[in-house]
């Protein structure tokens, strides 16, 4: 962190209280405020600060610069989210020159407590491709009556869950092992060897069962023949194919082998399936 004035720490207090709707539901839009404009380079002339409560902002133009202990110095441009939970020292500005434009919204209540437990809320920036929507949830939230406000809350926690996709999407987009089960998805007849994943991975064998396993929680093997099983577990409902067509498709040469494996991981035979299920 540069110049930052680290001697000063501004307090962002809460305020307000929850009415007891909010209070029963979980959670409470504190403001909103849309097209806010920043100092240019902001970032370099403002003092370490706290929130009591939550923030999410959207950067709607321009380039900024976020900073705490957990993530470091951030520097980014518009589109772009930036969440800040409560009591986490932070500095964020405009940088590089620039003022920017925001939506910002501060909020409170323990399923936003919760969210942040469960890692749906994360300190940080996060690029997006959302279109703007805090305009809309800002307007509920500006009309008093108290339906208006639990629409408003349930709208944040909508985008509050697509700003957690989006972020898992990306973080999926990057990782080998997620380029790995797009391929396998692609080839259902295949029975691939884990040598030659691991080796389309660029990983060493243990490295590449390992890396599989802690992101699906299974191991290569059982993922390919647990995927199929479910793909061919939906045929049976949705297509009039017979079992050996469906086996075929999904790599299995033997019937009756396939009707084994089927019964081992679902836990009946394929006929049985199909008569319960398409009843």
């Amino acid at each position: 962190m540069d110049n930052v004035k680290k001697n000063q720490i501004q307090i962002h207090q809460n305020f307000g209280k929850m009415s007891d709707l909010q209070r029963n539901y979980g959670l409470r839009i504190i403001s909103g405020h849309l097209g806010m404009r920043s100092t240019v380079d902001g970032y370099h002339k403002s003092p370490l600060r706290k929130f009591e409560y939550y923030s999410l902002s959207y950067l709607i133009s321009g380039k900024a610069k976020f900073w705490t202990e957990e993530t470091g110095e951030i520097s980014f441009e518009a589109p772009a989210f930036i969440v800040m939970p409560p009591n986490v020292l932070n500095c964020y500005g405009g940088d590089m020159g620039t003022a920017f434009h925001e939506d910002a919204i501060c909020f409170e209540g323990i399923i936003a407590d919760n969210l942040l437990k469960s890692g749906v809320l994360k300190t940080g920036v996060f690029p997006t491709e959302i279109a703007r929507k805090m305009p809309y949830i800002v307007d509920l939230f500006k009309q008093p009556s108290e339906h208006s406000q639990l629409n408003a809350c349930m709208e944040l926690q909508k985008l509050i869950f697509e700003v957690y996709n989006e972020r898992l999407t990306q973080k999926f987009h990057n990782n080998p092992i997620e380029k790995i089960i797009d391929k396998i998805a692609l080839n259902p007849d295949k029975w691939f060897q884990v040598s030659e994943l691991a080796s389309s991975a660029g990983m060493s064998l243990s490295s590449f069962r390992r890396n599989f396993q802690k992101h699906t929680g299974v191991l290569p093997k059982h993922y390919i023949e647990n995927l199929k099983l479910r793909q061919a577990a939906n045929d049976l409902i949705v297509s009039n194919k017979t079992i050996a067509a469906i086996a075929a498709i999904y790599g299995y040469l033997d019937p009756y082998h396939f009707s084994r494996r089927f019964k081992a991981v679902i836990g009946t035979s394929p006929e049985k399936y199909r008569q319960e299920l398409q009843k």
